[in-house]
C-alpha cells in the first residue's frame, strides 16, 4: 500500500513525499499506526525508499 500511495503521489521521478502524506493518503489511511510504520521500516530496510540526503525522517523517495 506504501509503494502504491508512493506511485500516486510521486508521480514525476525522483520526487520527494512526505510521511504524512503517505500515511494521509487512500491507500494507508486505514492501517494502524504500528503497521504502517513497520511497513515504511521494511520498505526502507529493503532500499525500496529513501530519505533525501540530509534527512533520516519526514520525506522519503522511491528507488526502484
Amino acid at each position: 500500500r506504501i509503494l502504491s500511495a508512493m506511485s500516486g503521489l510521486g508521480a514525476q521521478d525522483d520526487s520527494l513525499v512526505s510521511s504524512k502524506a503517505l500515511r494521509n493518503s487512500l491507500y494507508c489511511a486505514d492501517l494502524s499506526a504500528p503497521t504502517y510504520h513497520r511497513a515504511l521500516k521494511s520498505l526502507l530496510d529493503q532500499g525500496l525508499l529513501r530519505p533525501p540526503e540530509g534527512r533520516k525522517t519526514g520525506v522519503y523517495r522511491l528507488c526502484v
